[in-house]
């Protein structure tokens, strides 16, 4: 485009590298890997689908350290300045938890399937959903299983993906690939609601189920207000 050689004031590139190692691309074309941005220390954190995440410097985006997972990694990473550490999951079905100085890994938790969205750290455990329908929740210090909930993934094509989580409160919020959004409590993982709201089959019920093709939540719950009460989107 014409402001990249004449910038404006609103957008213009400071700098621009090639991150994916050329030897290592693979699979689709696309990287759908966003970034995490540290700011107090100039740093961004973005991974690829060379299998790396990567921790480069905000000013001139050199590589400050490279990670490499057994997948792509095409999610994007926490960082959680309080640590210093940084988490992201990966398509080799793993969450890592690094320091982000840099890059040693502290813990690896394998689940079953690729994990794609970013985590949710609150009140002390931290929430990922991976593309296998399952919200697992982990101690964030030792790396290891609090609870999980699992849905059987409904059959067929699904369009972009899976649901991510939200957290608000005391409550965690997930979708499944059935039509189905549940909340969960964020302390041992019982149902917070009397039960699960189908949003496939209120959909079936209004236009008929023949007219539909896809039938997936694939977008992440947004927890707001509306009308001073608090809703879920």
């Amino acid at each position: 485009p014409l402001w990249v050689n004449h910038p404006g004031s609103s957008v213009s590139i400071v700098s621009r590298r090639e991150l994916t190692a050329k030897s290592r691309k693979e699979g689709e074309p696309y990287e759908r890997g966003r970034p995490e941005i540290d700011p107090a220390h100039r740093r961004v954190f973005v991974g690829s689908r060379d299998h790396g995440l990567y921790a480069l410097n905000a000013v001139d985006l050199e590589t400050m350290w490279r990670f490499e997972t057994a997948g792509g990694v095409q999610s994007e990473p926490l960082y959680v300045a309080a640590e210093d550490v940084v988490y992201f999951g990966s398509n080799d079905g793993a969450v890592y938890k690094l320091r982000a100085v840099d890059g040693r890994m502290l813990w690896r938790f394998a689940s079953t399937a690729e994990i794609t969205r970013q985590p949710v750290l609150t009140n002390g455990i931290l929430f990922v959903m991976n593309a296998n329908d399952t919200l697992i929740a982990i101690d964030p210090q030792s790396g290891e299983l609090k609870w999980y909930r699992h849905r059987t993934p409904a059959a067929g094509m699904e369009i972009s993906g899976y649901a991510g989580v939200s957290a608000h409160d005391q409550t965690v919020f997930t979708a499944f690939s059935d039509g189905v959004v549940m909340a969960y409590r964020q302390v041992d993982g019982a149902e917070a609601w009397r039960g699960p709201v189908d949003l496939a089959a209120d959909a079936e019920a209004t236009v008929g189920a023949e007219a539909l093709r896809y039938l997936d939540v694939d977008t992440t719950p947004i927890v707001g207000r509306a009308k001073d009460k608090d809703v879920v989107f």
